[in-house]
């Protein structure tokens, strides 16, 4: 019975010296936030550069991929301190590798012209817009929730 006592004192002990909820959203925007500001800069290039068409150079599409990339790489480095700011983060990972996939789906299709690879390059691009949009929806509420708006 004392060894359960002590395991269990050990554990909520261990459990308070992580931040949870205001402490850990605060900390993983602090890191975070210029990070998403970037990641939507490139977004935005991005749409203009209009993949469905094809039009564009490979020079700018270089460009963003690295930019992408530079961000994937910062969000792989944040350390996360619960579920709810570790799913945000494996959020934001997961749609930079949508948008680096649509771009070479968007080259492929350039290049080809396959009406599948089209299909598949609105499909991605939509499921990774929506993703943004739910992330950023989900870090602006909790910006408002824990006061930092």
């Amino acid at each position: 019975m004392r060894l359960l006592v002590g395991i269990l004192t050990a554990l909520a002990l261990a459990g308070a010296a992580w931040p949870g909820g205001k402490e850990a959203f605060i900390d993983y925007y602090a890191t975070a936030s210029s990070l998403i500001s970037s990641l939507n800069n490139a977004a935005a290039d991005v749409e203009r550069l209009n993949l469905q068409s094809g039009d564009f150079s490979d020079d700018v599409a270089g460009d963003i991929k690295s930019r992408l990339v530079k961000a994937r790489e910062g969000f792989n480095s944040i350390l996360t301190y619960d579920d709810h700011t570790n799913e945000l983060n494996e959020g934001y990972v997961l749609y930079i590798d949508k948008m680096l996939l649509a771009l070479m789906v968007a080259k492929e299709y350039r290049e080809k012209g396959e009406p599948e690879k089209r299909d598949r390059l609105v499909k991605i691009t939509a499921e990774a817009g929506g993703l943004r949009t739910e992330l950023n929806d989900k870090v602006q509420r909790d910006k408002k929730k824990w006061g930092l708006d």
